[in-house]
């Protein structure tokens, strides 16, 4: 028997497992073996359907979300399809060049599973830097400590090396920011927080990824983010835990750009408050402290530079008086002499 018979029969042998979908209740059905190669997921699934004998309950989430899990299934990865921002009563797709002028909420924002508190090894605790949420003791010492840290650096995201996105075909920044870029900040929030609710680590962090790729590809434009941005921040907030890597990562890119993305759209998500807005005000506030510091060091090196020229100054006439105290003299008792030729 073959290699590949092996895995044709790991992943197809077991009957599929049925789910349902969406608020209309679309039936999908999975391989077995797509599922449990990825253990946590697979124990999560299989103790709230009896071992996989009752259907996998997903009417929470709409079918472009599971169209994305399915895709990373069975290939490792997803291709963004049209994404909008979806109304609560309303999914039909607006055009990505003119968003909805009010921020919708975000499909089923309440989590569909408790949502769990993550908890930070020794050595990640010990690398808690001032890009961690608030919730992760941020200190005075930490806000003045650096700038903040740029958005492909950010606690959690790996993006492929340029060597690495010609190996996967992947487009650069500046092509991805044609189409509908912008609308794909929804649809990746969408997929990480499902990854994030279902213990799916690895979908985690391909989303996680995408949805960073795509905010360093809009920072290089003045396109508009909006409504998707909000919509994506609402529903990130609303289901993962505290210590989140796509709640850096977004408060991370509004406090970067927030003159920029000021207006109303922006200013209707701050008025909701919540957590969203303390680790935004941290992210600021650290901003303007290594702005202000920023102003004084350049006011100290100018300070500093007009000192020295007027040293420099006075060390020039110490020179040289020294110069024409060294410089010999004629020397005496000798005649002088013209010779003719």
């Amino acid at each position: 028997m073959s290699p590949d018979s092996k895995i044709s029969k790991s992943i197809f042998a077991k009957r599929p497992v049925k789910i349902v979908v969406g608020s209309d209740e679309r039936v999908y059905y999975v391989h077995r073996g797509t599922l449990e190669v990825h253990p946590s997921f697979d124990a999560r699934l299989k103790a709230s359907t009896d071992e996989y004998e009752e259907a996998i309950d997903w009417s929470g989430f709409d079918e472009q979300t599971i169209d994305c899990v399915l895709n990373f299934l069975y290939s490792g990865g997803y291709q963004a399809p049209q994404a909008t921002s979806v109304a609560a009563e309303d999914e039909q797709p607006s055009p990505p060049d003119s968003p909805q002028s009010q921020p919708s909420w975000p499909h089923s924002p309440t989590p569909i599973f408790p949502v769990r508190a993550r908890s930070l090894s020794p050595v990640a605790e010990s690398s808690i830097g001032p890009d961690s949420p608030p919730t992760q003791a941020l200190s005075e010492c930490d806000l003045n400590d650096r700038p903040l840290t740029p958005l492909e650096y950010c606690d959690g995201v790996t993006l492929a090396t340029d060597h690495e996105k010609q190996d996967q075909h992947q487009v650069e920044p500046e092509q991805e920011t044609e189409g509908h870029t912008a609308a794909e900040i929804y649809l990746h929030a969408k997929v990480y927080s499902f990854a994030s609710q279902l213990d799916f680590e690895k979908l985690e962090q391909f989303a996680l990824n995408r949805l960073a790729q795509v905010l360093v590809a809009l920072e290089q434009t003045d396109k508009a983010p909006f409504p998707y941005l909000v919509d994506a921040i609402r529903l990130i907030y609303k289901t993962t835990s505290t210590v989140d890597g796509a709640r850096n990562l977004l408060s991370q890119f509004v406090a970067l750009r927030y003159t920029t993305l000021a207006g109303e759209d922006l200013d209707e998500l701050i008025t909701e408050g919540g957590e969203f807005v303390v680790d935004l005000s941290h992210k600021l506030a650290r901003r303007l402290t290594t702005t202000a510091m920023a102003f004084k060091k350049v006011e100290y090196l100018t300070h500093r530079n007009e000192e020295l020229k007027a040293e420099s100054a006075e060390k020039d006439k110490e020179l040289k008086a020294l110069r024409e105290e060294v410089r010999p003299e004629p020397a005496q008792g000798f005649p002088a002499f013209t010779y003719q030729i």
